[in-house]
C-alpha cells in the first residue's frame, strides 16, 4: 500500500507529465512544416525533433527553476528524446521530462 507521501509524489509526477504531454500535443500539428534536417546528438534528425526538444526544455527549466534546481542542457533533453522511441514515444518522452524537471534524472 502506498504511503501518503508516495501518493503525493505520484500525483506530482502525473500532473507534471500531463504538462509535458500538452506541450507535445500542441507541437505535433506543426511537424509537417519541420521536416527539414537538423543536427541531433547522433546524426541528422527531422527539424521538429530539435524544435520540440527546445519546447520541452523550456518547461523543464521553468519547473527546475521554481524548485531551485540548476537548468538542464539541451544535450540532456535530446538524450531523453532519443531514448523515448517506440509506440509509446509521447508517453515515455513526457514522463522522462517530468523526472528531469522534478530532479529525478
Amino acid at each position: 500500500m502506498a504511503t501518503p507521501h508516495r501518493k503525493a509524489a505520484l500525483r506530482q509526477h502525473d500532473s507534471t507529465r500531463d504538462a509535458f504531454l500538452a506541450v507535445l500535443e500542441a507541437a505535433a500539428p506543426q511537424r509537417a512544416q519541420r521536416e527539414d534536417r537538423a543536427a541531433g546528438l547522433y546524426g541528422m534528425v527531422p527539424g521538429w525533433v530539435i524544435d520540440e526538444a527546445g519546447r520541452m526544455l523550456t518547461l523543464v527549466n521553468r519547473l527546475r527553476a521554481e524548485s531551485g534546481r540548476q537548468p538542464a542542457a539541451l544535450e540532456h533533453e535530446l538524450r531523453i528524446e532519443e531514448s523515448a522511441h517506440g509506440s509509446d514515444y509521447t508517453a515515455k518522452y513526457a514522463l522522462r521530462c517530468a523526472f528531469l524537471a522534478l530532479g529525478e534524472d
